[in-house]
């Protein structure tokens, strides 16, 4: 599915493509608990659909929330899942401003 953010950032179009992602990312992370590299390709993923589809960050994080808290992760681990997140989100944000 594709989207971008900037061109809708609102909308039935804009809710489809959240609810979408957000959906993808539950399942693959409740697959993915235990197995940390699983877990990191998921999150790798999900900063991957987000950036390409101009998902504005405060949406993205709020939006990955959601997943890690839906997909069952306890306190702890959702602190390692958002420092990854941060890392991604980096080596995303240098790839965009590289293009």
């Amino acid at each position: 599915m594709k989207h971008d953010f900037e061109k809708l950032p609102e909308g039935p179009e804009a809710a489809r493509y959240s609810a979408w992602l957000l959906s993808e990312t539950i399942d693959s992370l409740k697959k993915a608990y235990g197995d940390l590299e699983s877990t990191k390709s998921t999150i790798f993923l999900y900063v991957n659909r987000a950036f390409e589809a101009n998902m504005p960050e405060a949406q993205l994080a709020q939006l990955f929330a959601k997943a890690v808290v839906a997909a069952g992760f306890t306190e702890q681990e959702e602190e390692a899942m958002f420092a990854w997140l941060d890392y991604f989100g980096q080596i995303a944000r240098g790839a965009q401003g590289s293009q």
